[in-house]
């Protein structure tokens, strides 16, 4: 008498579970992508929006004595929404939870932001943020970067100027991928790193 084999073996078992282990990393590593570029997306535009707030209450601002302006601009309802400050701090953090600053220096401003706490994309959240200082080379004078060593030294690297005092081969407006890697090359295997611009309000 023969029975039909309504079962499956072992093996095709071990072939199925396979497939979908396959499958499973390669929609877990495309979620991971597509969530990566969200936060790009969303930390450029947090950031563009505090530096407009920042140039619509430029009289507010230049007329305060704080060196740090974070505090007045919470008061004034200029953060942008998604940024976190901890009441009285001179702190907001953006979605990468990178903690921003802005000072006054009168005459000007600096906006700080520290990358620290996501080694694996310190070189994406990196230029990221000098892309953004490009697209805005005409309302900025320079930026910069700072980087701090295991040993708590820093290294100040070289600046991009902004179009009213670049010269050849430093403008903000020229860099390509390629040199923002070059700079941001210092943001990877150390304590962390600083992206800085500076403006100057009286040509704003």
């Amino acid at each position: 008498m023969k029975f039909n084999e309504l079962g499956r073996s072992m093996v095709e078992m071990l072939g199925v579970l396979a497939i979908i282990g396959v499958l499973s990393v390669g929609a877990i590593s495309g979620y991971s992508k597509a969530m990566t570029k969200y936060k790009l997306n969303k930390q450029t535009e947090q950031i563009s929006q505090l530096l407009d707030y920042t140039l619509i209450n430029t009289e507010k601002l230049r007329n305060d004595n704080s060196e740090m302006l974070i505090p007045l601009l919470v008061k004034l309802n200029a953060i942008p929404d998604g940024m976190k400050n901890n009441a009285g701090s001179s702190y907001v953090f953006d979605v990468f939870n990178s903690s921003i600053w802005i000072e006054n220096h009168h005459p000007g401003f600096a906006l700080g932001i520290k990358i620290t706490n996501n080694s694996e994309l310190n070189m994406e959240i990196c230029r990221n943020l000098l892309a953004l200082a490009k697209e805005r080379s005409h309302l900025i004078d320079f930026s910069y970067i700072h980087r701090y060593n295991s040993d708590d030294t820093v290294d100040a690297l070289d600046r991009k100027y902004g179009d009213a005092l670049c010269s050849e081969g430093n403008c903000l407006r020229d860099m390509t991928i390629a040199d923002m890697d070059d700079m941001c090359r210092v943001c990877e295997g150390v304590k962390g790193c600083h992206v800085f611009v500076n403006w100057d309000y009286y040509n704003n």
